[in-house]
């Protein structure tokens, strides 16, 4: 595994655990999410279509053999682990302490231009949580210098757009700051790794992969 929350000093004593799988772990494969469900001890798996929306949908409406379009998932259910998927989006986990609740979510480009992230603060601020109380962790993710988009990306998303060599890059971390940046800079974290250039984990951009890294994600019993 890449990533789980005992190796963060901001989740270490929380009751929040997860896991962010590297390309050991397909996340498309029911073996290996089998495999990594059976690290959070007995619990239901819950998991979207993702569509690169800005829906956030409440654990407890994902049923097992029902397919819901989505792109994050909001719990406070102790019973259920979330999985996201990606390979070049970002997973991002956002944990209310002060609720004992989190919302898990795919930001990748039409997400977040579609204020994903910002949503699901919102919800959680909804819920009772106070703004100071959540924590974030971002997984690793395509950096901007890997991510060549066409001009009609600059144009719709100039903000957060890089211009070099007559070539258009869309720098998605600075897309998600831009909306994590109400919560307090102690209380995120952001992975450094680029899934573009860095072997050990998918990335669609690099080799049109259709496997997938996963933020698996639960809370403690």
């Amino acid at each position: 595994m890449f990533k789980n929350s005992k190796d963060l000093g901001l989740f270490r004593d929380e009751c929040v655990d997860f896991i962010m799988s590297d390309a050991s772990k397909d996340a498309c494969s029911f073996k290996d999410k089998q495999d990594m469900l059976r690290l959070f001890g007995d619990k239901k798996l819950c998991e979207l279509k993702q569509v690169h929306g800005d829906l956030i949908v409440d654990c407890k409406d994902i049923h097992e053999g029902k397919v819901i379009e989505a792109d994050a998932i909001y719990s406070n259910d102790h019973n259920v682990v979330s999985l996201i998927k990606m390979a070049d989006c970002a997973g991002i986990l956002l944990y209310a302490k002060d609720l004992s609740a989190y919302v898990s979510l795919h930001a990748g480009r039409e997400g977040v231009l579609k204020g994903i992230v910002s949503k699901a603060i919102k919800l959680l601020e909804s819920k009772g949580a106070r703004l100071d109380s959540i924590l974030a962790y971002v997984s690793p993710h395509i950096k901007w210098c890997s991510y060549e988009v066409g001009s009609e990306i600059y144009v719709r998303a100039k903000k957060f757009c890089k211009e070099k060599d007559s070539k258009f890059y869309f720098d998605l971390e600075s897309a998600i700051k831009s909306q994590l940046m109400v919560l307090e800079s102690k209380n995120i974290y952001y992975e450094e790794a680029d899934t573009f250039k860095e072997e050990g984990l998918f990335s669609y951009r690099r080799t049109k992969t259709s496997k997938r890294l996963g933020l698996f994600v639960s809370l403690k019993n």
